[in-house]
């Protein structure tokens, strides 16, 4: 079941906005076109401060619940650690593998899980769509996309909805279905005031629903969702 108070919908978006991390910032620089672009989010509840690290570089840590902003990497083999601490404060090694970076692809790392025996959920998303309409220079286009991950616990699956925040549960549009360990497609939508509801997978119970928000940046939504300590995001 649902518990409100273990459960939290984090979305992951503009750094001017509460609990939320960077994807359109400066940051970026989508010039790049021969770059992918990297972005970390810290899940983990029990962990301490952790870092993204490529080829040895270490970027800024970020304790539980914080996302560091996304960043242009160079394309090609790379090996990307997430570094935390140990009981004496020394700087560890977590997790570490070796992969490729393509041309213009877009990843999120997330952290999760018991922070002595972590896990990373890798979501590889594309905002092509969106940066071609929104350059279109022949047309008003204002476009972002929304995707949502889960990264909760094993017995737990939602659909996923969005609304105007003038309508209700029975006009939103399914961003998804996103199992434990899931990610939904990105879904393209005008920028405007939205509500996300969750519903227990497969049926129409409402679970969840956030309040109004302001998606009004034309970039990529990330919303997470991750079980928490004491409060309700």
């Amino acid at each position: 079941m649902f518990d409100k108070k273990m459960c939290g919908l984090m979305m992951l978006g503009l750094s001017s906005l509460t609990l939320m991390g960077c994807d359109s910032s400066d940051s970026d620089d989508d010039s790049e076109t021969d770059s992918a672009y990297i972005q970390f989010y810290n899940a983990s509840a029990n962990s301490t401060a952790t870092s993204l690290v490529m080829d040895e570089y270490e970027y800024t840590s970020v304790a539980f619940s914080d996302s560091m902003p996304r960043y242009s990497y160079a394309t090609g083999s790379v090996t990307m650690e997430i570094y935390g601490s140990d009981e004496n404060g020394d700087s560890i090694s977590i997790y570490s593998e070796d992969m490729d970076l393509d041309k213009e692809e877009n990843h999120l790392f997330v952290l999760y899980g018991d922070y002595h025996s972590p896990e990373l959920l890798k979501v590889i998303y594309d905002r092509s769509d969106i940066d071609d309409l929104n350059s279109d220079e022949d047309n008003e286009y204002s476009k972002m996309q929304v995707l949502v991950a889960n990264v909760t616990a094993e017995e737990m699956a939602f659909d996923a909805y969005i609304s105007l925040d003038t309508d209700s549960y029975a006009d939103a549009t399914m961003i998804g279905s996103v199992d434990y360990r899931g990610v939904t497609s990105e879904l393209m939508l005008d920028t405007d005031d939205y509500i996300v509801y969750l519903t227990d997978k497969g049926t129409d119970n409402v679970v969840y629903t956030t309040s109004s928000m302001s998606l009004t940046t034309e970039t990529v939504y990330k919303f997470m969702i991750r079980t928490v300590l004491v409060q309700v995001i």
